[in-house]
């Protein structure tokens, strides 16, 4: 979320909330589609090919945020006309 501030001077300054509390840790394989894109399957496969890491919490699947998104960075870009 940004805010902008206005000093008595006129000028705006940019301000960063970030709510660390609120922030999710760890991501249930629907959650990780809706915030990927990327289709149910296509998650169970990167998992089975070990190109994704997840835990386990008894039958629960948990996908920590930061292995999703070193996942997704480790994606080939797309670029017009390749």
């Amino acid at each position: 979320m940004q805010c902008k501030l206005q000093s008595s001077a006129g000028e705006f300054a940019s301000v960063q909330l970030e709510l660390n509390m609120a922030s999710q840790l760890n991501y249930q394989i629907p959650e990780a589609v809706q915030a990927s894109g990327l289709s149910r399957s296509r998650i169970y496969q990167a998992l089975k090919l070990g190109e994704l890491r997840a835990i386990k919490a008894g039958r629960r699947t948990l996908i920590p945020v930061s292995e999703l998104e070193a996942y997704l960075a480790s994606l080939p870009t797309y670029g017009a006309g390749e």
